[in-house]
């Protein structure tokens, strides 16, 4: 039973592996899976101890559900919180861990007799969240079980952080660089040296509060890269923009504190206006992904930074928030040339708000209203960020599922977690010269049996038929 405890909401999964691995590592299936709305550091954070029982209660009776009652006692439990427990833990670390607490005690009395130990709760980091992703797509597609063939990359959007692993070889075809976000991993008898790397406040939603804070602090009112006639709003401390969010706080006097907090900003919210102007938001974009500015401008001093280049011939699976831009745009079913997905987010930018909400009057208008933003972001990402070139766009593959599973990490990382739980053997057989001997007693009576039987049988027949038999 793991949980994934995500920014937004946490998923309950439960999975199984036979009891003989192969070559190590156990060959993993979904059995069921659970959806709770709202991330543990949002959902929990006003009342821990009162609120977590509940939140947990309906996936984790459905979970046990699941789980045959005799195996309860070997199977363990697990929840990995992500990003958004990682800005939670930097920004009040005494407040995370009560969190944490109350979501351990949560668990200890819901999930009666299943295994729980000291590292069962965790805040894990982006990059365990990126190998596990990795993990998850190719197990998926079958590159890396029973045996490894060729290895996707993996491109992940979350609402607080954006992670990219892949195989990594240096010019000279060695692995790896030893940097700090080279890691090896042992799966199904085989080695692979990835890079993998999570950028805090590169998700849509935190680098989103980032631009409007931007607007803010250059004094622009019009929000370039929403639609014309709608309005979005920049509040204190609630809200849009949460102003105590590690993402979003100024370094400069200029500080958003210090800005929202003056008289003509107290307890008021600010309103920025859609323009429908591409080359306007290009710009800004362009400026929340510039290190140099990122560094002087947030105390957070998560900027990025570009990874090394992946090797040219590595095909990349691009899932969560990657996805999701590609289907507002219209491109679920083909993966689009790179020219056309450039001009389909300019031309999605130039859109009008009534436009839109005629195209999506069911969506939700925060969501909608933010897919120039999004859409924009994602192309600089690709093509600035992680150098992503025309030769090179084919390369990568737009999912929301892998052969009808969702990629998550939650998959990789159970995948992984088998390899520190000991194999279970089944009982020995027999000795070859026992299992002889049984064999050969057992056919002694048999044909001790089969003999009477024929005796038995003769004499009752000759009797009747008055048939002497001596």
């Amino acid at each position: 039973m793991i949980f994934d405890a995500g920014s937004t909401h946490t998923a309950m999964y439960i999975y199984k592996w036979q009891a003989d691995k192969f070559n190590g590592t156990g060959v993993v299936s979904q059995v069921s899976s659970c959806t709770m709305p709202g991330g543990i550091g949002v959902a929990l954070r006003q009342n821990p101890w009162a609120d977590a029982p509940p939140y947990f209660d309906r996936c984790v009776k459905q979970g046990l559900a699941s789980i045959p009652e005799e195996r309860r006692g070997h199977s363990p439990v697990f929840l990995a919180a992500t990003a958004g427990m990682r800005l939670v833990r930097s920004e009040n670390a005494e407040q995370a861990d009560e969190i944490l607490s109350s979501v351990t005690r949560a668990l200890e009395l819901s999930a009666v007799g299943m295994l729980m130990s000291s590292s069962s709760v965790r805040v894990i980091s982006g990059q365990e969240e990126g190998v596990a992703g990795w993990v998850s797509a190719n197990y998926l597609l079958r590159t890396i079980y029973p045996r490894p063939t060729k290895l996707v990359g993996m491109l992940d959007m979350g609402g607080a952080s954006t992670q990219i692993t892949f195989v990594h070889r240096d010019a000279s075809g060695a692995a790896g660089t030893g940097s700090a976000f080279d890691t090896a991993v042992r799966l199904y008898g085989a080695r692979h040296q990835l890079y993998s790397r999570s950028y805090m406040c590169f998700g849509q939603n935190q680098l989103h509060n980032r631009y409007l804070v931007l607007l803010v602090q250059f004094d622009d009112y019009v929000n370039a890269c929403s639609a014309t006639k709608f309005t979005d709003e920049v509040r204190r401390g609630s809200g849009r923009v949460e102003s105590r969010t590690p993402c979003v706080t100024w370094r400069t006097l200029n500080l958003m504190y210090t800005r929202l907090s003056a008289p003509k900003f107290r307890n008021i919210s600010v309103t920025v206006e859609g323009q429908s102007d591409y080359e306007r938001c290009r710009q800004r974009v362009g400026t929340l992904m510039n290190t140099a500015h990122c560094d002087r401008t947030f105390t957070s001093r998560d900027c990025f930074v570009a990874p090394p280049a992946h090797p040219a011939d590595t095909n990349f699976v691009a899932v969560s928030g990657f996805w999701y831009v590609m289907d507002y745009l219209g491109f679920t079913k083909r993966n689009p040339s790179m020219s056309e997905f450039t001009s389909a987010v300019q031309n999605w930018c130039k859109n009008t708000w009534s436009s839109i909400k005629s195209m999506y009057p069911e969506d939700n208008e925060e969501y909608v209203s933010q897919e120039c933003f999004e859409a924009e972001y994602q192309s600089q990402l690709l093509f600035q960020g992680y150098g992503i070139k025309n030769d090179t766009w084919k390369n990568i593959d737009f999912l929301k599922k892998v052969n009808g599973t969702s990629v998550g990490w939650t998959l990789g990382f159970t995948i992984l977690s088998t390899n520190a739980f000991p194999e279970e053997q089944p009982l020995e057989p027999f000795p070859a010269a026992t299992f002889t001997a049984l064999m050969f007693f057992l056919g002694v009576c048999v044909g001790v049996c089969v003999t009477l039987a024929i005796s038995l049988i003769t004499r009752r027949y000759c009797n009747n038929n008055q048939v002497n038999v001596k």
